[in-house]
């Protein structure tokens, strides 16, 4: 049996970089281009590597679900939770996303958030999601 529990969260923004999974490895491969690039290095100057307040993660990979399930191509971000009006620098080769106040189930054996209900706004540059 799988322990699980239904939560509601806040909004909360993130800020990433994006890349486009097409095929198994490319998780990997997205994940070697930040750290190539030094997106860790302003991750670390954006948060300390402090948790975020309502993700409670340091990191976040963040992919979108299509409503297709057999399309295994989408966009894929790793990211971190960054108070909203957050600036640096260097931030316009970034992407940022604000997802909506919504319901997640924890799941107990893997103890990350997977969202359950409520929209999901794109990955794309510079967005803030509005509620219609």
């Amino acid at each position: 049996m799988v322990n699980y529990r239904i939560i509601e969260r806040p909004a909360f923004d993130v800020l990433g970089k994006k890349g486009w999974i097409a095929e198994q490895d490319g998780f990997g491969r997205v994940w070697e281009t930040c750290r190539a690039e030094g997106v860790f290095a302003i991750f670390e100057t954006l948060t300390g590597w402090q948790r975020g307040a309502h993700t409670n993660g340091e990191t976040l990979g963040i992919s979108r679900v299509e409503a297709d399930p057999t399309n295994r191509e989408f966009d894929y971000m790793v990211a971190v939770e960054v108070p909203p009006g957050v600036t640096h620098p260097d931030l316009e080769h970034y992407q940022t996303a604000t997802f909506p106040e919504a319901n997640h189930s924890l799941i107990g054996m893997f103890s990350k958030c997977r969202r359950i209900s409520g929209d999901q706004p794109e990955l794309s540059n510079n967005l803030s999601y509005t509620p219609n």
